[in-house]
């Protein structure tokens, strides 16, 4: 980099062309990166919360359809059991009606 100012050095700090520090300046500086560091952190520190907000809610939604579908099959392993004995029953009593008496 080229410095064009060819007065004597007056004691700025610079990072990558971007004055950083420097006699009165420094305290400016300071405090200027200090709140760029962190307003960048709360705004990915907010991302991040929602976004973990959203998978939580997804991951409530997965667990109810899930329940769900564990009473469906329930609900029809019950119904098989039902339907099975009401046709035993009556397999029965129609074998006990054709039986010669």
């Amino acid at each position: 980099m080229k410095i064009l100012d060819k007065r004597p050095d007056q004691g700025l700090n610079t990072i990558s062309g971007e004055i950083v520090g420097g006699g009165v300046s420094d305290w400016r500086s300071s405090i200027y990166l200090w709140g760029q560091y962190y307003f960048s952190h709360f705004y990915k520190k907010r991302l991040k919360r929602i976004i973990m907000k959203m998978m939580r809610d997804v991951r409530v939604y997965e667990c109810s359809m899930e329940v769900k579908k564990l009473l469906r099959e329930v609900t029809d392993a019950y119904s098989t059991a039902s339907e099975g004995k009401i046709k035993l029953r009556y397999a029965s009593e129609i074998l006990t009606r054709l039986r010669p008496s």
